[in-house]
């Protein structure tokens, strides 16, 4: 029944029409699985026994981010084909760390660290103590006047800035088993878990902007477009990739001109 009707009208209605339907039916099923899938990460030993009080934290990664992205291209597109990409972006999160307890303790012996070397001595110190975002552990290790001014920023950028250089430092530590040890792992998974609230529960932390985990992304990207080998990262796992951006990093720092005030340059002013 399109006689008499504009071929090209015609195939923009029936475009449309096979877009609701892929909207009113495949994308539930899409979003069923990813559910299932993500659920069935979480469970430990299911049915074998009864479940203790969760012991996991969730993670985000940005380096992680891109590499799963790279391994997954055609169902980022159907993503973006149906409109629910950043729904799913939110939803596909990293495996769970299995060490809430173990983060637990180490936040305990912070706080207990705080009244036993007498820093919190009233109320107001209590309160400044409280609200510092880092400056205490930076000028007990001597840096705080090289890198104090990483927590002078918005909180949600220095989240940022310091995540990446978390990993850049982790990725590094890979390189030389001798050094590896629980500690870098811990600060990992603590870095992905702020990751993991700026990214998926930003009101978990007031002032927070999700956007800024994208605006990362294609700071990355954009470290791959400059220069004359201007390729995309082909990494596929995330120490190859972290190692390559460092590579980037490196170079781009010992040029001539400054580097970009963007927060992956930052980043790796920290080191």
């Amino acid at each position: 029944h399109t006689e008499g009707y504009d071929r090209t009208d015609v195939k923009i209605t029936l475009i449309l029409l096979w877009l609701a339907l892929a909207l009113d039916y495949i994308l539930p099923f899409v979003i069923n699985i990813i559910q299932v899938i993500s659920t069935i990460q979480m469970i430990r030993e299911p049915f074998i026994r009864k479940a203790r009080w969760p012991d996991q934290v969730a993670q985000y990664n940005l380096i992680g981010y891109i590499v799963r992205n790279k391994k997954h291209r055609k169902l980022r597109r159907l993503a973006t084909l149906l409109v629910c990409k950043d729904y799913i972006d939110q939803l596909w999160c990293m495996k769970p760390s299995k060490s809430s307890s173990d983060i637990t303790k180490v936040v305990h012996g912070y706080i207990a660290k705080g009244w036993t070397e007498h820093h919190i001595k009233d109320m107001a110190t209590y309160r400044a103590f409280n609200d510092n975002r880092g400056q205490w552990t930076l000028n007990r290790e001597g840096c705080g006047d090289n890198l104090g001014w990483s927590l002078e920023r918005p909180f949600d950028e220095s989240v940022l800035v310091w995540h990446l250089a978390t990993d850049f430092c982790f990725h590094l530590l890979q390189e030389d088993p001798s050094r590896s040890s629980a500690a870098p792992r811990r600060c990992r998974e603590m870095s992905n878990y702020m990751a993991y609230l700026l990214f998926v529960n930003p009101e978990m932390l007031p002032g927070s902007r999700r956007n800024l985990f994208i605006t990362a992304h294609q700071e990355v990207q954009a470290i791959f477009k400059q220069g004359e080998n201007s390729k995309p990262p082909l990494e596929k796992t995330e120490l190859a990739l972290a190692l390559k951006i460092i590579s980037k990093l490196k170079s781009a720092s010992q040029q001539s001109s400054p580097p970009p005030e963007t927060l992956i340059h930052e980043a790796w002013m920290l080191f």
